[in-house]
This record gives structure tokens, sequence and C-alpha cells, in this order.
């Protein structure tokens, strides 16, 4: 059976903010859909084409992370041609990306479980308001 996924490493299905620049255009926002240590695919407003080389800066919670370097290997465009779904190889695999990522990913977790159970003091009877 043919192996549809290319990507060497795992994707994480997560959404972060990032700087990105294409070419000799200024930077702009843009976030991600997925990423691996090997690439990125973000929603963006900006058009590129494929062979493209981008700069990308993530913003993983507070951390703001050294310039991405990759090129573009997808483009999609959505909504009429105003957005754009670009997929990204990095030049160099990006480890600490990959981290900080997870790491944000625990804190969301333990920041919903916290708020599942402060929500679930008030239906508790045991509980003296």
């Amino acid at each position: 059976m043919e192996n549809k996924n290319k990507r060497a490493s795992e994707r994480i299905l997560h959404s972060v903010s990032t700087r990105i620049r294409i070419g000799e255009n200024p930077p702009v926002l843009a976030r991600t859909l997925d990423l691996s240590k090997g690439g990125v695919l973000m929603d963006s407003p900006l058009q590129a084409s494929v062979g493209d080389t981008v700069e990308v800066i993530f913003k993983v919670g507070r951390t703001e992370l050294n310039p991405t370097t990759g090129q573009v290997r997808r483009v999609e465009s959505a909504f009429g041609g105003r957005r754009h779904c670009i997929a990204v190889e990095f030049s160099a695999p990006n480890f600490q990306l990959v981290e900080l990522i997870k790491r944000d990913l625990k804190e969301l977790e333990l920041q919903s479980e916290c708020a599942r159970l402060v929500s679930s003091w008030g239906s508790n009877p045991n509980l003296e308001p």
C-alpha cells in the first residue's frame, strides 16, 4: 500500500502565530495549521509560488524563535484567493520548534483541566459557599 504522508517526521496539529517573509516582501502575520521538525503548513494572506524562499518567525506562547528559512513546496488558494495555504519545507530540521510546541500543548491541556475542575466546584454539594 502506498504511503500518502510524504513527511519524514510526525505532524503536530497546532495553531501558533507566525510572521512570514516571502522574497523581498515585508513580513506579514500568518498562522500554522500543522507543523513538524521538517516543515510547516500555514494559513497566509500572501500569495507564494512553489520554490519561493520563505523566512518564518514562530511565536510559541511568549517565546519568539529565531527565524527559520525554507522553501515553498505547495500552495492552495482559499476564499477566492484572499487567503493561501502554504506548505514550507525547512532548510534544516527545527527541533527547538517541536519541543516548544509540545510544551505549549501540555500547558494548554493543564489549563483546560484546571478550568474543568474549577467549574465542577459549583456543582459539588460538599463544598461550603
